[in-house]
């Protein structure tokens, strides 16, 4: 009940103003008032205590206000993994706010891995995890101001997630590609928009990769998917025989 109280801003405002201070020089969870956006809370709590965690939890959670009060007064606290927490979480105006702070820059970073925080340093694997979960403002932000890039993984899991708007921009904006899982990872969740763009790839498309795609597809229950598939390989079949 107390936790439930001194985590709202209005109950928070009623109870404060007949307290005698007991349950506010009581209240010490800085990470969780942040992470739940409370912004009162750390303006008005005296004995909060903070981690690094803090701010990822503000910046996951998309708080801008509380990472930016985070910023101005727990500076000891900065955590280079906000900016990674925040595009995982499609927390664009958080990315774009800590990029222009300077906190995901590379003097920033080097700073991080001079001190062996090497777990908080963006990675290609951030562009990765925006794309696997269709977070498709987050990749393009990525692409345009970062040069972590990403690997075959982000348009492997888009295409897993049947986010075609991913794939589809992936496609023609970067250089990484996908592998076959692409195409299978597609076929076994029913995405079928995602299964007819990727087999406009001659690679993926190739007989061998369909045939397992349509096993796959049958086995969890996408015969729309199956029969799809079973048809291109019936046209590649006649027009080779045309041929």
């Amino acid at each position: 009940m107390a936790r439930s109280v001194l985590t709202n801003d209005d109950l928070f405002l009623v109870t404060s103003a007949f307290a005698q201070g007991t349950a506010l020089a009581r209240w010490t969870d800085g990470d969780l008032a942040a992470a739940l956006g409370h912004l009162y809370v750390l303006q008005h709590s005296p004995c909060l205590r903070f981690t690094a965690g803090a701010m990822d939890a503000a910046a996951a959670n998309g708080h801008l206000a509380v990472v930016q009060w985070l910023m101005a007064h727990r500076p000891e606290d900065r955590s280079p993994h906000a900016m990674a927490a925040a595009a995982e979480n499609n927390q664009l105006a958080v990315v774009a706010w800590l990029h222009a702070q300077g906190l995901g820059s590379r003097a920033a970073m080097d700073g991080a891995a001079g001190r062996g925080h090497l777990a908080m340093l963006l990675t290609a694997g951030d562009m990765d995890a925006a794309a696997e979960k269709g977070h498709l403002g987050v990749v393009q932000w990525l692409h345009a101001h970062r040069a972590e890039g990403c690997t075959t993984a982000a348009m492997d899991y888009a295409a897993c997630g049947g986010h075609l708007d991913v794939v589809r921009w992936l496609a023609a904006e970067r250089p990484e590609g996908c592998t076959s899982q692409a195409l299978l990872y597609a076929a076994i969740n029913g995405h079928l928009p995602v299964v007819q763009f990727l087999c406009g790839d001659p690679r993926l498309g190739a007989p061998a990769n369909v045939q397992r795609a349509i096993h796959l597809s049958r086995k969890n229950g996408h015969g729309h998917v199956a029969a799809w598939l079973h048809q291109l390989l019936r046209r590649a079949s006649l027009s080779c025989l045309s041929s």
